[in-house]
């Protein structure tokens, strides 16, 4: 009897230290930090973030004045040529030539009409070897405009997208970093997870080899039949194949966390089990409200509809009539010095009126702009759409995270009670007070409540990263995320 006691002791010594193996050394607010700053992840959503950045830059440039410095020097040739004469025939005469540029260009566009305004200024020089002559030809100043009639405006359009898009990508970056957090969180519950069923394996398997060794005792006693034993033999050869299977898993779920974190894990590391937060009551249309201002999405339909819009325009100016006003006022002449140029240059001056009009096109402007009115429409029906199914996620999401607020609750209080009967269980089978198969029972039900428990945690912790993700918004603190 003593024995049997002191045999019982150890086995509930055993189980109520059970968590107290090993000492945590990294938590989930650690793994969270890390996956913040170190993944591949948070790194591609900051590069993300800062090409959009550029993006903005190249546009806001181009909006200003632009300098350029063209030039040919020199342009020398030689070489035999077919020279027309003045009775009409050719000649093949050997001709030796430079002809070299400089040209000084500025220009500046104007959104609101689609112009380019310009001011140049050029100066070319011909040298002729073979007949050693030499002349200047020069544009000391031209001022013209370039206005597109009828024509599609891009830059007016580009000038409505960027801060859009800008904006989008800020927000986008912060629902990246979210999303890798959220992740992380689940990773590290798959490790959580393992190494509980690895724990459950070793405390199982210490356990059946303990009973085996009651067993034969009490067998070599006629207490228990051989087939009771055979019985304890079983379940401990099914508990050293799990334990096995538990640490495989134990290993494949550490890898997948660290290889997302790209960092490698200490030896002997292990995990601590964050404890539920304290009850969140979430209004489910402040939820909706949070999504539909913060979400990306949000922004990205705004871009959508102004990129549908700009697609139409860009059909009706491609299929109808287009013309362009080109006019340039300036001073310019030929000499055969450089200084005459700028001395006593005659003024320059050009006009013209180019334009394109379709007469017979057999219906195609009809159908391209049935067909960007069209891809129109759909665009709205779509955003229509994703923002319902958008909305009906976000109100699930709250309800599912409220009902696991609870089941966290319920399951500990589950996990506490099987403990308990098990404990009475073990101490009962020691003392021959019920058969293998009730102790089997119970062992099984205590270790399916602590696979419970862990799962609904893992489930609840999800759903609150998830519920974070779909409204960008901190229900614990009650803030909205920004990183």
């Amino acid at each position: 009897m003593i024995k049997y006691t002191f045999v019982v002791l150890f086995f509930l010594s055993m189980f109520l230290n059970f968590h107290a193996e090993a000492q945590s050394n990294i938590d989930l607010e650690e793994v969270l930090r890390i996956a913040r700053k170190s993944t591949f992840a948070s790194t591609n959503a900051d590069q993300q973030k800062q090409i959009a950045k550029q993006d903005y830059a190249i546009f806001k440039s181009s909006l200003k004045p632009a300098l350029f410095l063209d030039g040919k020097i020199p342009g020398f040739f030689s070489s035999s040529s077919a020279i027309t004469q003045p009775n009409g025939t050719i000649e093949f005469q050997r001709v030796s030539q430079n002809n070299a540029s400089l040209s000084l260009f500025a220009q500046q566009s104007i959104p609101l009409t689609g112009a380019t305004l310009f001011v140049q200024s050029n100066i070319q020089r011909f040298d002729d070897f073979t007949f050693n002559n030499r002349l200047y030809n020069g544009v000391p100043l031209r001022i013209g405009i370039s206005q597109p009639i009828f024509g599609f405006n891009q830059m007016k359009w580009n000038k409505q997208l960027a801060p859009v898009t800008l904006k989008e990508a800020n927000v986008q970056y912060t629902f990246d970093i979210e999303n890798t957090q959220f992740q992380a969180n689940f990773l590290y519950f798959q490790v959580l997870i393992a190494e509980e069923d690895r724990k459950i394996s070793k405390l199982n398997t210490e356990v059946n080899e303990r009973l085996i060794k009651i067993a034969e005792e009490r067998l070599e006693l006629g207490k228990i039949s051989k087939d009771e034993k055979l019985q304890l033999e079983i379940e401990l050869e099914n508990a050293k194949v799990n334990l096995r299977s538990a640490d495989y898993q134990l290993q494949a779920a550490e890898r997948n966390l660290w290889t997302f974190l790209s960092e490698k894990a200490g030896p002997g590391l292990s995990y601590s089990i964050p404890d539920p937060m304290s009850e969140i009551l979430i209004d489910e249309d402040k939820a909706v409200e949070m999504a539909m201002k913060n979400r990306p999405e949000i922004i990205s339909y705004q871009r959508q509809l102004l990129e549908a819009e700009r697609n139409i325009a860009q059909v009706k100016a491609a299929t109808g009539p287009q013309a362009n006003l080109f006019a340039s006022f300036g001073l310019a002449r030929g000499a055969e010095s450089v200084s005459e140029i700028y001395r006593g240059p005659f003024t320059e001056q050009q006009l013209s009126l180019t334009f394109s009009v379709p007469i017979v096109d057999w219906g195609k402007r009809k159908s391209s702009r049935m067909q960007a009115q069209i891809v129109h429409e759909n665009t709205l029906a779509s955003i229509k759409q994703e923002t319902a199914e958008m909305e009906n996620s976000v109100r699930l999401k709250v309800r599912e995270f409220s009902m696991l607020q609870r089941a966290v609750k319920d399951q500990e209080a589950i996990r506490t009670l099987a403990e308990k009967r098990f404990n009475i269980a073990n101490e009962r089978y020691v003392l021959g007070a019920i058969s293998i198969t009730d102790w089997t029972l119970a062992q099984r039900e205590k270790d399916q409540t602590r696979r419970n428990y862990i799962q609904t945690l893992s489930n609840y912790w999800n759903s609150y990263y998830a519920l974070r993700l779909m409204t960008g918004f901190d229900f614990a603190n009650n803030q909205k995320i920004t990183y």
